[in-house]
């Protein structure tokens, strides 16, 4: 592939999908004071739709230059269809072989097409699940050094950039499997009745689903429900231990501690629980919510509003943070101005602090979750 055709690739998905993607975060700040759950659901399910569909279309388009097979998947949030609309894009490209080079260039090049329509600060944002497998290798990657990661092509070179503080993941990115039966493998080792962990079971194919039978077969999906108790009392105890709530008079916090108190720990929680679900409720087909809601006769519809409304505080903060060009990060130190934060979501939503109001959020959707764990534990 030539620079001249990918930059042609590129700007016709910035045409087709950037404006129809920025005008549902657009719409959603104009209306967010008294929007309703239908429409806050309706405009995260048309992002992840947009983006299925750009992953789809690129796929083939790249298939066409490339001599290897290969399916894209997506996990996390998009997958689980609890995505917000300033998601990361948990994305991984997979294939039946050991050679890499190809499949990492294809990554590296339809990963930048998203960035660039998404409009996303760095590289990072979009990041596969295999980094969290066994490393296969230990090259050193010099891009890491100078955070100058290029894309290669015969008459040319682009130059991406990640956010601060992603070294780690970067190199453990570039040294990561992106062989289909090593995923399976891993997901197979950490699904059974010792182990159980929501990410085994969140994994959504999306281009070339012809990969799917693959992994139908060799996927060994564990719904039995021994231990369960044993699983449902160490969730009870995460919950308990996870009584972290900031002070609604700060006046600062540090980004990253921001998000693990509100978004990573509280998240984590909450999808541990679906998997108890899942494990307990064979009548749930698949692991995204739209399932739970419809099929599960324990996931009812409180437990998914009130997950609904604390997804949106954390939506509100993404989208002041994003005005202020800031994302909200893990790997970030930078210290927020929570005045200034406040003084923004006054405007966008007419309340005061929002730190009080995660907090508030926080412990409700705390409180229904203990009380269905405790009501679904099983008589011994």
């Amino acid at each position: 592939m030539n620079l001249e055709k990918y930059k042609i690739i590129k700007n016709n998905f910035i045409f087709s999908y950037r404006n129809k993607i920025l005008a549902l975060r657009e719409y959603y700040e104009a209306k967010s004071i008294d929007i309703s759950m239908e429409d806050f659901n309706m405009l995260n399910k048309k992002y992840r739709d947009y983006i299925i569909e750009m992953i789809n279309e690129l796929g083939c388009i790249f298939k066409e230059f490339y001599n290897i097979d290969f399916c894209i998947t997506l996990s996390g949030s998009l997958a689980r269809y609890t995505n917000n609309l300033f998601s990361d894009i948990d994305i991984n490209y997979l294939t039946t072989s050991y050679n890499f080079k190809d499949i990492i260039d294809i990554e590296d090049k339809i990963n930048y097409i998203l960035q660039e329509v998404l409009k996303f600060r760095g590289k990072d944002k979009l990041h596969s699940m295999v980094l969290y497998l066994p490393l296969i290798d230990e090259k050193k990657i010099s891009a890491i050094d100078n955070n100058e990661y290029i894309l290669n092509f015969v008459d040319g070179q682009i130059t991406v950039k990640c956010r601060e503080n992603a070294e780690k993941l970067m190199y453990e990115t570039y040294n990561s499997t992106r062989n289909i039966y090593d995923v399976i493998n891993y997901f197979n080792s950490y699904d059974n009745e010792f182990n159980i962990n929501e990410w085994a079971y969140c994994f959504k194919f999306v281009f070339n689903k012809e990969y799917l039978n693959i992994y139908k077969k060799c996927r060994n999906e564990y719904r039995k429900i021994n231990n369960i108790n044993i699983f449902i009392d160490n969730l009870l105890n995460d919950i308990r231990k996870d009584n972290n709530y900031l002070d609604g008079n700060l006046t600062c916090v540090e980004n990253a501690l921001l998000k693990k108190i509100y978004k990573t720990n509280v998240l984590f929680n909450f999808y541990k629980l679906l998997a108890i679900f899942y494990r307990l409720d064979k009548n749930i087909s698949d692991f995204n919510v739209d399932c739970f809601l419809n099929e599960s006769i324990i996931f009812d519809k409180k437990l998914f509003n009130l997950f609904n409304e604390y997804l949106k505080s954390i939506q509100d903060l993404q989208l002041i943070l994003n005005k202020k060009n800031i994302d909200l990060s893990s790997h970030s130190n930078t210290v927020l101005d929570i005045n200034s934060i406040n003084e923004s979501y006054k405007v966008l939503t007419n309340r005061e602090n929002i730190l009080k109001d995660l907090n508030k959020k926080k412990k409700n959707l705390y409180n229904k979750c203990i009380f269905i764990l405790r009501r679904i534990k099983i008589e011994e």
